[in-house]
């Protein structure tokens, strides 16, 4: 195990401490507060076509902005887990399509066709903590960075500003998001 990853580890610890700690109060008003950040960003306003993710109780709720994206007549994306380590995308038009996955985390049914990269013009990425420089720290699974490794769209982490840290350790394979937005700002990498 190399130092970063001991790091990575030692993290994900601090910020499971962390998440015991925010109050239902504070989780449902920093939700409300980075949903409409996100609205609010030109790269959503532009976009057609939205990645994003069906946020798990310790993570930001994204199920308004799933309701808000059909509104706007958006195409919503979420990713399904496949085989370990590798996720695609798949259209949904209602929570309907919804099913628990692998993880106990909701994505799209296994019908359907996958949406190739190329139609994505902006994400929205789950976290277990962020840093201001764009760095993010997942759950360890690598489904993410190897989606995000080609991409070429936007990519947005969000992520409770109670929840960020300093500097979060990186180690090669680790993809740097273009925004960190929190409930309480929003960072440029």
């Amino acid at each position: 195990m190399t130092e970063q990853t001991k790091a990575k580890k030692m993290c994900r610890q601090w910020v499971r401490e962390e998440q015991k700690k925010l109050s239902w109060t504070y989780r449902k008003e920093a939700d409300a507060k980075i949903c409409k950040r996100i609205l609010a960003l030109p790269h959503y306003q532009q976009a057609q076509s939205v990645l994003f993710f069906f946020g798990k109780e310790n993570e930001v709720q994204t199920a308004m902005l799933l309701q808000q994206a059909w509104a706007d007549g958006k195409r919503v994306l979420l990713p399904r887990c496949m085989e370990k380590g590798i996720m695609e995308v798949y259209p949904i038009f209602a929570m309907q399509d919804l099913e628990r996955g692998k993880y106990g985390i909701y994505e799209p049914k296994a019908d359907g066709m996958a949406v190739p990269k190329a139609e994505i013009d902006f994400a929205i990425i789950p976290c277990m903590s962020a840093d201001r420089y764009g760095n993010r720290l997942g759950h360890g699974g690598g489904y993410y960075d190897r989606y995000l490794a080609d991409a070429a769209f936007t990519t947005a982490v969000i992520c409770y500003a109670r929840l960020l840290l300093p500097q979060i350790p990186t180690e090669v394979h680790d993809c740097r998001m273009d925004l960190v937005v929190t409930e309480q700002d929003i960072w440029k990498a």
